[in-house]
């Protein structure tokens, strides 16, 4: 996936506001009011597991499948061996 450069402007803008000097619960009741969605606490990165190690299972081997077991008596070898 391919993005856009973002605008110097927009950077220039984006860099110059802050909030620091506000607190969680009024940036919520701000974006609230302008009935913009917000994510609660930190998010994790896209594909990041939160599993250890430990938790995590081995992949699991089963039978070989079988193919066309449904034809079994419809179809013929023609194999030259």
């Amino acid at each position: 996936m391919r993005y856009e450069p973002v605008d110097e402007e927009f950077l220039r803008l984006w860099k110059s506001v802050s909030v620091e000097h506000l607190s969680e619960r009024a940036v919520e009741e701000y974006l609230s009011s302008k009935k913009i969605s917000y994510v609660k606490g930190p998010m994790a990165a896209p594909g990041a597991s939160t599993m250890t190690q430990k938790q995590r299972k081995g992949r699991r081997v089963g039978p070989a499948k079988i193919h066309n077991v449904h034809l079994e008596g419809i179809l013929e070898d023609y194999d030259i061996d």
